[in-house]
């Protein structure tokens, strides 16, 4: 059976994951962009929806809860480190809950709008890059958070 102190971890493992996978995902799509008719906007779009709803909003969720478990049960939690391990998921899943999440609906309510009259508008173009780089700038926090936990396992191998 695993220890109390373990679930957090295992949960925070989770959510990492869900979250660097529907990324992954994402960007795959973006890659298909370069054929962009309305059609595949919209298949696209019907898939990015899906990913969201199954796998990077439970994932934001999980990372967090992760996190505050995480921090919950250490024993040193004024170190930078471990204020940085609660900080930066909160702040991917801000990003993530407030501005991504609402701004993709905002994108796929165009896209399937566009599917049904057969022309792509700017508007999508412009709220999809605005999605992508604050896509882009969760990216980036992820692997900033695995620097971080890399960083403070590798410290705390060398104080034993």
């Amino acid at each position: 059976m695993m220890k109390v102190e373990k679930w957090p971890l295992f949960i925070t493992l989770i959510g990492f994951s869900l979250c660097l996978g529907s990324i992954v995902a994402f960007i795959s799509m973006n890659i298909l962009k370069d054929s962009s008719t309305t059609e595949l906007i919209f298949w696209q779009r019907k898939f990015i929806n899906g990913i969201m709803n199954i796998a990077t909003i439970p994932g934001l969720l999980l990372f967090l809860i992760g996190n505050i478990g995480l921090y919950y049960f250490s024993k040193c939690k004024r170190e930078k480190w471990v204020i940085f391990r609660l900080i930066i998921p909160a702040i991917i899943t801000m990003n993530g809950l407030m501005f991504i999440v609402p701004l993709a609906n905002k994108v796929n309510e165009i896209a399937f709008h566009q599917y049904k009259t057969s022309t792509i508008l700017t508007e999508f173009t412009s709220l999809k890059s605005i999605e992508d780089t604050l896509g882009g700038l969760n990216l980036l926090l992820l692997l900033f958070y695995l620097i971080i936990i890399c960083f403070s396992i590798y410290s705390i191998k060398l104080e034993k």
